[in-house]
């Protein structure tokens, strides 16, 4: 911060009766001491000689650099967190399959010969691996929880050009549409024919697709 100081000479009434001083520093007391951005002293100035003292305080070129660096860091991480914490940036090149696609992508991915290990992995590992198979071939698939009296469920969905939204059972590779999802949401029982389990079902949502940038 350095302070304009202008000074009104008693003794003179010409043009040249302002001294204009660019300091980093003053004392007023008996005298006007100016110093340099070194703090050291350059000249000393007798009140007796001024009538009037005007000082205002200027922000440093330094300083001004500085709160502009600070501004562009933090627009620059806020950017950053918006990008990597929502969903609103989609990745093109990755599209919905048509019917025989989807079926062709599941009967050559392996994930359902994956091991469930209760704790390490489960439904959610399963379901995620899906989704980033899918994603390599280009294809579009989303991650959908269901609501249950388990703790939660989730498995993958596919919304297939030509037939529709899909579900996946990816655990045992069982596809499913969603009329006949809706109907299990009806009655309330989550039972996929050739499974282990049956889960009392109340809804279901998609959380995110494979297509976001996140």
């Amino acid at each position: 911060m350095m302070l304009k100081v202008t000074l009104h000479y008693k003794k003179f009434k010409s043009n040249y009766d302002k001294l204009h001083l660019m300091v980093y520093g003053i004392k007023i007391d008996y005298l006007i001491e100016t110093y340099d951005k070194h703090n050291k002293l350059i000249k000393q100035y007798p009140m007796s000689d001024f009538e009037k003292i005007e000082i205002k305080k200027t922000k440093s070129l330094w300083g001004i650099k500085m709160k502009f660096m600070i501004i562009i860091f933090v627009v620059a991480f806020a950017i950053t967190y918006v990008v990597s914490s929502t969903d609103l940036i989609n990745d093109n090149s990755i599209k919905n399959p048509t019917y025989e696609e989807m079926v062709q992508f599941i009967g050559c991915d392996q994930t359902d010969k994956n091991i469930y290990i209760p704790g390490n992995y489960v439904c959610h590992d399963f379901t995620e691996d899906v989704l980033e198979n899918a994603k390599e071939l280009k294809i579009r698939a989303g991650y959908v929880y269901i609501n249950c009296d388990y703790d939660g469920h989730a498995i993958v969905c596919f919304e297939t050009e030509d037939r529709g939204l899909y579900f996946l059972e990816p655990q045992y590779d069982i596809l499913f549409s969603e009329k006949e999802m809706n109907k299990m949401k009806e009655t309330g029982q989550y039972d996929i024919p050739n499974s282990l389990f049956t889960y009392t079902f109340t809804n279901y949502n998609i959380r995110y697709w494979n297509n976001k940038i996140i």
